[in-house]
């Protein structure tokens, strides 16, 4: 796989790069688009005729070489992901750099307009709602754009203060009241306020360090989910119908074995295998740290044994012909724990690398009996 940089190519050299893609026999070109490149003014986006950039004359170099495309719309923390004209937003999330440099270089961070607001969100859709007009005249089944991916790694990368009240909002809507929290994390805190202050979410890991960073987790999955439901939108109405997503590969009839690690004290870069420790609100924790270190030898002793190695936030069965090692801590969601008991139904076989968890999110009992 190789990344086409269009934007950062000179037109002319746009046909001499796809034409030795093509020669050199290339399996998957990337093709990343920048919501910064193409937008100086609000709503004014040079996809077309005079533009420098123009995505239609890239797009057919492709289709006449016959060269395949996976588009990837990028939101990441680098400074071309957003307009220009976005830099006079006073209201501001903070987003830490993620790259393969993420744990073993130095901690970098930047901002990028607050992701929450609907104006930072309704332009941003605009934006791939114009774009996506012209990709769909190349999305049939003899086209040269194969996938249509979307990386919205700042939208699960938040750091900032303003996550603070969604988090409170999250956990009232999870437990209801003080006091059902109270008795899950053994605290004895007067509202959900004080819970998610710097120093409740501190008390809170103490407590539940597993549970406190998987509600965290959760609430941003569903910033993620939310997100993602608009943009399927913007593909529906467009009719598009290509690859948008990683798919789990197909069951073999070949025993392999899985290992599944325990990702809820991660930040994961799925699509380069890269992770580090989560930040709650931005610190780092020590007990985070430690759990990471656990996580980073059980991912080198699985590919030392040749496991194929998921994550277990998504993680899902792929057949019955399988061995699952899990990687895990004392807890386990309820969702995985049902998917487990299914691939142990349909006769696959399922093993702890050390403790079997004993509860789930909800601190009910995991009951292993019949599936270990």
């Amino acid at each position: 796989m190789v990344t086409f940089d269009y934007a950062r190519t000179p037109a002319a050299d746009w046909a001499s790069a796809i034409k030795g893609f093509k020669n050199n026999n290339t399996q998957k070109v990337v093709l990343p688009i920048y919501w910064g490149d193409h937008e100086t003014l609000q709503g004014v986006r040079d996809f077309h005729t005079k533009s420098r950039l123009k995505l239609e004359k890239v797009l057919s170099l492709a289709q006449t070489e016959g060269l395949p495309l996976e588009i990837r719309f990028c939101l990441s923390g680098q400074e071309r992901s957003f307009p220009s004209w976005m830099k006079g937003i006073t209201k501001r999330n903070r987003v830490q750099s993620f790259g393969p440099q993420f744990w073993f270089g130095p901690w970098e961070f930047c901002e990028v307009p607050e992701l929450q607001s609907g104006m930072v969100q309704q332009a941003f859709l605009d934006f791939v709602d114009e774009a996506l007009g012209i990709l769909a005249l190349y999305c049939d089944l003899q086209s040269v754009v194969t996938a249509i991916r979307f990386d919205l790694g700042v939208v699960s990368q938040q750091l900032s203060d303003p996550e603070g009240s969604k988090f409170q909002s999250h956990l009232e809507t999870r437990y209801s009241t003080i006091q059902k929290l109270n008795q899950t994390f053994l605290t004895n805190f007067k509202d959900f306020s004080g819970a998610t202050k710097p120093i409740g979410l501190k008390t809170l890991l103490n407590k539940r360090p597993w549970l406190l960073v998987w509600e965290y987790q959760t609430m941003k999955k569903q910033s993620v989910v939310a997100w993602n439901q608009q943009l399927q939108a913007l593909l529906e109405k467009h009719q598009i119908q290509t690859s948008t997503e990683n798919k789990h590969p197909e069951a073999s009839q070949i025993v392999e074995t899985v290992s599944v690690i325990d990702d809820t004290f991660l930040e994961v870069d799925t699509l380069s295998q890269c992770f580090g420790p989560q930040r709650i609100s931005g610190e780092l924790e020590p007990i985070v740290v430690a759990h990471f270190r656990q996580a980073d030898v059980a991912f080198w002793k699985a590919r030392a044994k040749n496991h194929r190695v998921e994550w277990l936030s998504q993680w899902r069965p792929s057949g019955s012909h399988q061995q699952v090692l899990f990687w895990t801590h004392q807890f386990f969601p309820r969702n995985s724990f049902n998917q487990m008991a299914q691939l142990v139904s349909e006769g696959g076989k399922v093993s702890f690398a050390g403790t079997v968890p004993k509860w789930d999110e909800d601190m009910e009992f995991l009951d292993w009996k019949n599936l270990l």
